[in-house]
């Protein structure tokens, strides 16, 4: 992700750095100034940080309110510390005596990373805009930030009347001013993580009405009562079955985003039917297995498929075996195809998979079915790859579920359970290493994916891979309307 956003970054945005850093270096050097000299930079950058602010959120009461109280209570403070060693003021010249510093570097680089991460942030997700804690939380940084700048005139200010004496740099001053200014930049990026970690939830986006209706619309009648099993962690996971006598075929089926075993009951009663046992799986983080919308790591998914299989040939000793997942769980599916488990399973149905939200299969946020909270992913996702899990408990995916619905599924997940329920990052590696024969099915009235680009996108990748087109069937009616269920039970 980081390659690509470097990748799309515009040159002029490169020159503006350039130009910011020569503005940085230059305050690094001892120099004279007249009174208002000294005001140009600390307005310069006010003005910066200003329109950081309103290009990103508009000039809206609220936020200017919060970019001017964080930079008077900023700047207020900052200002009754004592000036800078070294400064003064020339009666005579009417001019103030300034030391080399870089401070104002490191001030300069925290106000282009700041301004340079909200247009990633916004680029990713435009209604990040109208999430008013995380406008009011971007805006009071901005405006710390200015307040810095202002506080550190003012200090100047004060020394009106008290003479000075202008002072060369020591020789070894700036190799530790470069040091400072690294420490500093470090410093601010990680204060920039942690407020993307805290504050950048998100609301949910509003219920996705296609999907609604067609999950309320769901028959239960005749639904399994829960089964039981113990994982490797010692943690009672639960599973509904769906028995045919003498059966020679089993199927495990994985469900999507936010459900349970509820939302594959068509599928489980359409496959022993036919004369295919079939087990619905409550996946941890779902219904009845383990704590909503989290797990311990990511892996733990796969570890519990494992668990689960072992049981299952014991109780089904030479049955072939097939992963059914739909959605997120055709995702999921995948990944177990392509992974160390793909041998686990005779065989593979993807039924509308998840592969990537950067797949070209995928629309904007999935159709409107998913919301990303983009700043706590990204500041995450920069912890992880340094080898820190940290946090990663804390919610990065809110769905479009109505509100009498949320207590029943799960309305949120957690970085670590979003990490698992899907493919690997390089999807199409995963599909590429896949062992085992594979179909995919996807309905060609599908709202969350588009179902003609998964046919060239996938068989070109594997040869034991291939697409079906059913035309007309939606997202949801891929696992409960009666010609996409008999499509499902002749694939196996």
């Amino acid at each position: 992700m980081i390659s690509r956003i470097l990748a799309n970054t515009p040159a002029w945005v490169w020159g503006l750095l350039l130009a910011l850093l020569l503005l940085g270096i230059s305050q690094a050097r001892a120099r004279r100034l007249t009174p208002p000299r000294l005001l140009i930079l600390p307005l310069l950058m006010c003005l910066l940080s200003l329109a950081g602010t309103w290009s990103s959120f508009g000039p809206a009461p609220a936020v200017t309110l919060a970019w001017a109280a964080a930079a008077a209570a900023v700047g207020g403070l900052a200002s009754r510390l004592p000036a800078p060693r070294g400064s003064g003021f020339d009666s005579a010249a009417g001019q103030f005596l300034l030391p080399g510093s870089w401070l104002p570097m490191a001030l300069i680089l925290a106000i282009f990373v700041l301004r340079y991460a909200l247009g990633v942030m916004l680029a990713i997700d435009p209604e990040l805009a109208r999430e008013q804690p995380f406008a009011l939380s971007v805006a009071s940084l901005y405006g710390a930030l200015a307040g810095a700048f202002l506080a550190r005139a003012g200090r100047l200010w004060r020394l009106r009347g008290t003479p000075g004496q202008l002072a060369a740099m020591p020789a070894w001053a700036p190799l530790s001013g470069l040091i400072g200014v690294a420490l500093g930049t470090l410093a601010a990026a990680l204060l920039a993580v942690a407020a993307m970690i805290a504050c950048g939830a998100a609301s949910p986006p509003p219920p996705l009405a296609a999907v609604s209706r067609a999950v309320t619309g769901i028959d239960h009648r005749d639904l399994p009562a829960l089964g039981h099993y113990t994982a490797r962690d010692g943690t009672t996971l639960a599973y509904r079955a769906y028995p045919a006598p003498a059966a020679q075929r089993v199927a495990v089926l994985i469900h999507g985003s936010a459900g349970d075993s509820h939302a594959m009951h068509a599928v489980g009663l359409a496959l022993a039917r036919a004369g295919i046992a079939a087990y619905a799986l409550d996946m941890r983080g779902h219904g009845a297995s383990g704590r909503r919308g989290d797990i311990d790591h990511v892996g733990q998914l796969d570890d519990d498929l494992a668990d689960f299989v072992a049981g299952l040939r014991a109780a089904h000793p030479g049955a072939q075996l097939s992963l059914v997942g739909h959605s997120s769980g055709g995702g999921f599916a995948l990944r177990i195809a392509g992974g160390p488990l793909g041998a686990l399973f005779d065989r593979y149905l993807l039924l509308a998979p998840l592969l990537h939200q950067q797949a070209p299969t995928t629309r904007p946020q999935a159709g409107g079915w998913v919301r990303v909270f983009v700043p706590r992913m990204i500041g995450l996702g920069l912890l992880d790859a340094l080898g820190l899990p940290w946090f990663q408990q804390l919610p990065v995916l809110a769905f479009a579920l109505p509100a009498e619905a949320a207590a029943k599924t799960t309305p949120t997940y957690s970085y670590r359970l979003q990490r698992n329920f899907r493919p690997r990052e390089d999807y199409l590696a995963d599909v590429r290493a896949i062992v085992r024969p594979t179909r995919v099915l996807v309905g060609g009235a599908d709202e969350l994916f588009v179902a003609e680009r998964y046919a060239p996108l996938l068989e070109a990748q594997q040869p034991r891979l291939r697409v079906t087109l059913l035309p007309g069937v939606s997202h949801i009616g891929l696992v409960v309307d009666p010609p996409a269920l008999a499509a499902l039970v002749a694939a196996l």
